[in-house]
């Protein structure tokens, strides 16, 4: 007996050890992550405060401290907050695997849009103003972004006395000191508002799919988007045709989401049920086709009405008298559709089960950035109108086939579910699949910014999304996979992968000015380069999204820096 007992206590005292070095693994686990993502994020900040201080150099001290002040601010926030706040008091559920984002979603917009201002600086000051309308609002969303998130932080810490200050110090700057700046008080007070209760909506109704960085840079395009456009049908601003044209397809298709949303609330639920009869198979056949109907009126009505507004003529005759008008153009489109065809199947080769050896997800979705960058690189240097329409008219159809497949439609929705699938990485980690939609955006993005009616910018500017994303994305990407072994502390990111990028990226900009893109300084295209691939490197928001638009921003205001300087 006593033997017995001396075993079991024996064994128990194993077990107990056993379970304290768990802990200890488990906690030496946690702190070595928690040392990792601050590594990241110090390296990130690293990056921004250059470009802060890029845009204080440009002797633009007004705005350039502003936006001081947003980044630093931010960098405090993000320091401080604690994620599982955010779940306990607002109820978001943030992407996993990703830091908050704050400081680069909150930085990056208005980074851009300051970009454009120094771009315009010196013409009129209606020009000036208009610049303006959009900056501002911008910064009232980080800004109050900011101060709720530190005010849900303070919340669950039940320190809500100096931080509840601080939150409504906030506000007051938003709404009240904002404004002047210069810019319109309403443009600013409502897109502020307006803009922060779109980044509630977005991250409480799609769960795991952004950081409050990501849906702070979506909330602002949406509402810088929707100003521009209501200044534009109000007639404040006179804009050209082709940019009419893509207002009223980006915001159209959000706004047919808006418009079915009956529809596809109902499809939803019902495809939540798990157990399916033939009654629902019929239901859904009938709600499904209730889609399409909805869908083709909606565009044929409201859609086409408020373009025809918009153009002064029927919307169709001008689609086909633009396309028809360059034999050059047509056989372009024909080129860039047949690109595509070859790659879905080139896609669907390398994914198929019956092959030996099927290509990692990371290598297939490489190929479209590949087949991106030729479509965008031909259509800057042969007709840039048709890929800046081109490429709204893309991003409608990736919007209405993701209502098509998130919701199940008949008969579709299955299949394309299937085929999108093939896109997925860890980023993905909602119900929607934005991967192949934030791809066409980072290239769109440089196209749609470029201020064409000033014509003050470097041609350069317009190659940042395939500069950054189509070479140097793809070069990081697939030699860091390949021959990666040195990893850049803190990151699952290869010191080669990123040499690589850089390298890459520079070849490409040398093959763009032998073929006759200016290049106005090579140092300031070198410095961009390596900032960018150091983004690249650390950031682990949508790099499909952060690395065009930084890479904009810096070519912008290093040439602005360097012609003072």
């Amino acid at each position: 007996m006593a033997d017995n007992t001396s075993e079991v206590d024996e064994q128990g005292d194993i077990t107990e050890e056993r379970e304290d070095e768990n802990k200890e693994e488990k906690s030496s686990d946690e702190q070595k992550s928690v040392r990792r993502t601050t590594l990241i994020q110090f390296y990130e900040y690293c990056v921004l405060c250059v470009a802060v201080l890029s845009v204080i150099l440009t002797q633009d001290w007004y705005y350039g401290l502003t936006f001081a002040f947003v980044a630093i601010f931010s960098l405090h926030v993000s320091a401080t907050l604690q994620q599982e706040s955010l779940t306990q008091v607002f109820g978001w559920q943030l992407r996993p695997e990703a830091d908050n984002g704050i400081t680069t979603g909150t930085v990056l917009v208005p980074l851009a849009l300051l970009s454009n201002a120094i771009l315009v600086k010196g013409q009129t000051e209606k020009d000036w103003q208009e610049l303006l309308e959009y900056l501002l609002p911008a910064i009232g969303i980080s800004v109050v972004t900011a101060f709720n998130v530190l005010q849900c932080s303070s919340i669950y810490n039940s320190q809500p006395n100096l931080y509840a200050r601080l939150y409504w110090y906030g506000m007051i700057f938003s709404v009240g000191l904002l404004p002047m700046l210069g810019g319109t008080y309403s443009t600013t007070v409502l897109g502020t508002i307006t803009g922060f209760s779109v980044l509630v909506k977005v991250l409480s109704s799609l769960p795991w799919s952004f950081t409050i960085g990501e849906a702070v840079v979506l909330s602002e395009g949406i509402i810088l988007l929707s100003i521009d456009t209501v200044m534009n049908v109000a007639g404040y601003s006179e804009r050209p045709q082709l940019h009419s044209c893509i207002q009223v397809l980006i915001l159209g298709a959000l706004f047919i989401g808006l418009a079915m949303y009956p529809t596809l609330y109902t499809m939803y639920q019902v495809n939540s049920m798990k157990e399916k009869n033939d009654v629902d198979s019929q239901f859904l056949r009938k709600w499904s086709i209730s889609f399409y109907v909805g869908t083709a009126v909606f565009i044929l009505s409201v859609l086409q009405s408020w373009l025809w507004y918009l153009l002064g003529r029927n919307p169709i005759l001008f689609a086909l008298f633009f396309l028809l008008d360059n034999p050059i153009r047509v056989c372009l489109v024909l080129v860039w559709l047949l690109l595509v065809a070859v790659s879905i199947a080139l896609v669907a080769w390398h994914s198929s089960p019956s092959r030996t050896h099927i290509a990692s997800t990371t290598t297939i979705r490489k190929h479209f950035h590949i087949v991106a960058t030729v479509i965008f690189t031909s259509g800057l240097l042969i007709d840039p109108d048709l890929l800046y329409l081109g490429a709204a008219g893309t991003f409608s159809i990736f919007v209405i086939l993701e209502y098509i497949r998130v919701f199940r439609i008949k008969p579709f929705g299955d299949v394309l579910h299937g085929a999108f699938s093939v896109f997925k990485d860890e980023k993905d980690a909602g119900i929607v699949i934005l991967t192949h939609i934030y791809l066409l955006i980072g290239f769109s993005l440089p196209v749609w910014l470029y201020p064409l009616q000033y014509n003050q910018g470097p041609p350069i500017l317009l190659y940042s999304g395939c500069i950054s994303l189509g070479v140097g994305d793809t070069a990081a990407a697939l030699i860091g996979c390949r021959y990666g072994t040195h990893k850049w502390p803190g990151s699952n990111k290869s010191k080669e992968g990123t040499v690589a990028a850089i390298i890459s990226q520079i070849i490409f900009c040398f093959l763009l000015s032998f073929i006759g893109v200016q290049i106005h300084s090579w140092l300031v295209l070198i410095l961009s380069v390596l900032l960018t691939s150091l983004m690249e490197a650390f950031t682990k928001q949508i790099d499909n999204i952060v690395l065009p638009l930084f890479m904009y921003s810096m070519l912008t205001i290093l040439s602005q820096v360097s012609i003072l300087h």
